[in-house]
Order: structure tokens, then sequence, then C-alpha cells
């Protein structure tokens, strides 16, 4: 099993440095290049949303086992959240993790979400 893990401070370069990283990541895996793509297309998108909402701090975690990847999102804000999210993106971007997953999941408080998806290689 091999892991992976990022936290960085979101701005509009966060989702573009993740995908990269990710990339770089599982170019020493067996993952599938399908795979490869729809991990950091999920990836991009959950932190594309976590800037949108004034996220203070976002962490990426992989865990990627022979048959297995999993993506876990987390973004903090500290303060609470400063803005309400926007319905129609979160309705997107639920839509995009549903099809390009085979299981997620998300747990939301004021100060945290947490999402997971995992994708089958």
């Amino acid at each position: 099993m091999r892991t992976w893990r990022l936290e960085h401070d979101p701005d509009v370069h966060t989702a573009r440095l993740v995908r990269g990283e990710i990339r770089t990541w599982l170019r020493d895996t067996d993952c599938s290049d399908d795979t490869t793509l729809d991990v950091v297309l999920v990836a991009s998108e959950l932190i594309g949303q976590a800037v949108a909402n004034t996220a203070t701090r976002v962490r990426v975690e992989l865990i990627f086992d022979d048959s297995r990847l999993r993506l876990d999102v987390f973004a903090s804000y500290a303060g609470g959240r400063t803005i309400p999210e926007d319905p129609d993106v979160t309705r997107l971007v639920e839509q995009i993790v549903e099809g390009a997953t085979d299981a997620h999941g998300r747990t939301d408080t004021d100060a945290l979400t947490h999402t997971w998806a995992e994708i089958l290689s």
C-alpha cells in the first residue's frame, strides 16, 4: 500500500499544483491511465470548490493498493464558513465525483468539509 499527502493554503493555483503532484506520484504505481485521469479530475474539482468557498487550508491524501485508489480531501474553515456554498456548483461537483468514482461520501461541519472517493483500478 502506498500513501501520499499534501497540505496547502488554498489559492487560485492550488488545484494545478495538486494535479501535477498527483500525476507525478501515480507514475510510480500500477494505477491505470483512466484511474489517474479520474482522480486528478475529482481532486481538482474538490479543491476548486474549497477555494471558491474560502477554505483556509486544504489537505489531500491518496492511498493506493493493488486494486483501489482512495482520495480524501479536507477543506478547513478556520473562522467558520464566510460565504455559503453555491448549490448549483455543489450539485455540479457532486455529479462529477459520482461519474468518475466507484464510491464517495462527504461530511460537513462549519469548520471542515471532508470528501472521500474510491476508484477501482
